[in-house]
């Protein structure tokens, strides 16, 4: 797929999008970004690791967990706070009540958003 084929179809019509980062603790919110290839012809989609030199320590290391089994995953409503600065205190502690984690983790977890889910 990173070639811009559909191993499926074969399809050359392959668009990348953000994927949803994976989360490498149960304990804290440390996220790593991910890629998502998409083919428009049959739906096929494919994940890779959006930096996997920087992060392929990180990631031998981790006990990788699929943010949804570690952390909670950041609401449509949080990610819409985050992304105005006025409102980002706001999302922190929707993220906070939703996830039921204190201010600082949820702190991190939508400066991560910020950083890598857009």
């Amino acid at each position: 797929m990173k070639s811009g084929m559909c191993p499926k179809c074969g399809s050359r019509d392959v668009r990348i999008t953000p994927g949803e980062p994976i989360s490498l603790s149960y304990s804290r919110v440390e996220l790593v970004p991910l890629l998502k290839y998409v083919c428009l012809q049959c739906g096929f989609v494919e994940e890779y690791v959006a930096h996997p030199d920087r992060d392929r320590a990180r990631l031998a290391t981790g006990d990788l967990a699929c943010r949804a089994g570690g952390a909670v995953p950041l609401s449509d409503e949080v990610m819409r706070l985050a992304r105005d600065p006025t409102t980002r205190d706001q999302a922190i502690a929707v993220y906070s009540q939703q996830a039921g984690v204190g201010r600082e983790e949820a702190t991190k977890a939508v400066e991560a958003y910020l950083a890598f889910g857009k």
